[in-house]
């Protein structure tokens, strides 16, 4: 390995060390769940709602068995996993445009796809997608003539693979296309098209044996294209809502306060495609071109300039910026060789820009100040992941292996903590929200309230990034009571949040009374009745 890719590597985990003790957000928890359970024999889009393709699982489920459980050892395999994208951009940018260049691309890389402002330090699904899109380009553009089959194949593979994690990747999918065909021939990029179908037809095949191929389909396939030219959804009774889009001021700020951090990178590599445009275009260029556009249009789909889609660009306006310093490295006509001197001073300089621009984000310890620099709206989010933690730990010790668990309100990590089945496939569950825009979802759980009830119930909020309001919960527990004829007692309260456990003896002894069973488990469950045991 050459010392310019050490070096590069080096970059690349000293960029992410201020955030080695990061704990799993949210999404990574929601998904982390829904992995772990897929492993125990539950199929996701059937036993889970899930809107994420299944790839995204297995690389949880690769980072799950590689940490053995433990969240830094999985934030390191998810660093590693993001580097790894790394070294093959340095790889491209090596081969196309020479040593330096592949050096600074690799850097800027580093800094933006680990940079708190684009929430790159959280692992979304855009950083996991990264890795194999830029492996797709590496293959595709350095495809040698005698192996050009086996390159552009493997490239298509990377492709699918990365189509396979997040639903946008599809959009690559055309200008990928189209630069096999332009730089090679029809045949190529019918080869191309191959992988990539390959690999979607597989899954196909595997939901279909599993009686939900049309689940899947809808939810990986059908909604990505719904919300992008919809742009927002409509409820049994007409109301529209689309809770995700932001406009107005709001819109020019979250677009602003990136362009801060970012915009340096985009000026580099537009200097560099306009330099090439009055000068020569190869094939790798174009077809660099039109990802670095494309990056750019996936800001859009769902009308929020949400700050991790900018990190669609990163990979390809890296490279082209690399492209653009590697321009002004070659124009130094110094007498004394100090040109690496300057790129590094360049290069460091633009760190310390990168690092001022966001000081805060990188400096601020606490959990709770921090996540309002994200959105000041938020007040408790981060400062809530201990007590969760405790929530799923007590729950762990106190309830037998096979109790089903649910959280109304969005915590993920309950479950994974507590190693625990969730009772409903809408993981984080809002039932009162439901109630108003999606029927169809409550009418399935109201369902399964008639077949089984969940033996712990927890409310947790509706987002732990906004005040816990429980009265609207408490709602919720009424009409879970209700409607499953399962009596609640509330056991435990960590921090204002309570844990209630299905009293099935006296659920047992009201139904007696009442003459009728309103929930087939408990029917069954005579020889069973006992306290609570939490």
């Amino acid at each position: 390995m050459s010392l310019p890719l050490l070096f590069v590597i080096l970059v690349s985990y000293l960029s992410w060390f201020p955030f080695s003790r990061n704990p799993l957000y949210q999404d990574q928890s929601l998904h982390l769940t829904i992995a772990r359970n897929w492993r125990k024999g539950k199929i996701p889009y059937k036993d889970f709602q899930l809107s994420m393709p299944p790839h995204l699982l297995l690389i949880y489920l690769l980072g799950d068995f590689v940490s053995q459980g433990q969240e830094r050892f999985f934030m390191f395999f998810s660093a590693t996993y993001v580097v790894a994208g790394n070294v093959f951009l340095y790889l491209t940018a090596d081969r196309l445009f020479g040593t330096v260049p592949a050096v600074i691309a690799g850097m800027f890389y580093a800094f933006y796809m680990f940079s708190p402002r684009l929430v790159g330090d959280r692992f979304p699904p855009e950083s996991y997608v990264t890795t194999p899109t830029v492996m797709a380009f590496y293959f595709l553009t350095a495809a040698p003539p005698g192996h050009l089959a086996l390159y552009i194949f493997l490239s298509s593979l990377s492709l699918g693979f990365a189509s396979l994690i997040r639903q946008t990747v599809y959009f690559y999918l055309p200008v990928f296309l189209a630069g096999a065909v332009y730089q090679y021939s029809l045949f190529q990029g019918m080869l191309f098209l191959l992988g990539v179908a390959g690999l979607h037809l597989a899954w196909w095949v595997y939901f279909f044996r599993r009686g939900i191929f049309s689940e899947y389909f809808r939810t990986t396939h059908y909604n990505i294209f719904s919300l992008v030219f919809l742009g927002n959804s409509v409820g049994k009774r007409g109301e529209k809502r689309d809770m995700m889009r932001v406009t107005g001021d709001r819109k020019i700020n979250l677009i602003v306060n990136n362009s801060f951090t970012i915009f340096p990178l985009y000026l580099c590599s537009l200097s560099y495609f306009l330099f090439r445009s009055s000068h020569h275009l190869t094939p790798p260029v174009v077809l660099l071109m039109g990802l670095f556009i494309t990056g750019f249009l996936l800001l859009t789909p769902r009308r929020n300039f949400d700050s991790c889609y900018w990190l669609n660009t990163v990979p390809w306006a890296s490279l082209a910026a690399g492209a653009s310093i590697g321009l002004l490295y070659k124009t130094f006509t110094l007498p004394l060789t100090i040109e690496d001197d300057l790129l590094l001073c360049l290069a460091s300089g633009y760190a310390a820009y990168i690092f001022f621009m966001d000081y805060r984000y990188y400096t601020q310890r606490n959990p709770q100040e921090r996540d309002r620099l994200y959105d000041p709206r938020k007040i408790s989010h981060a400062s809530w992941w201990p007590t969760f933690q405790q929530i799923g730990e007590y729950i762990w010790k106190n309830t037998p292996e096979s109790a089903t668990v649910m959280v109304l309100g969005h915590a993920a990590r309950i479950y994974n903590s507590s190693g625990r089945i969730p009772f409903f496939k809408e993981i984080c569950f809002v039932p009162h929200r439901h109630f108003k825009y999606r029927t169809a979802t409550y009418d399935d759980f109201r369902n399964q309230l008639k077949k089984d009830y969940p033996d712990v119930i927890v409310l947790a909020g509706h987002m732990p990034a906004f005040p816990f309001h429980p009265q609207p919960y408490l709602e919720d527990m009424k009409r879970i009571e209700h409607e499953s004829g399962i009596i609640y007692q509330k056991v435990k309260v960590f921090d204002r949040f309570p844990i209630y456990v299905a009293d099935r003896e006296k659920s047992y002894i009201k139904a007696l009374l009442q003459g009728r069973f309103l929930n087939n488990r408990l029917k069954t469950e005579k020889e069973k009745i006992s306290a609570p045991t939490l």
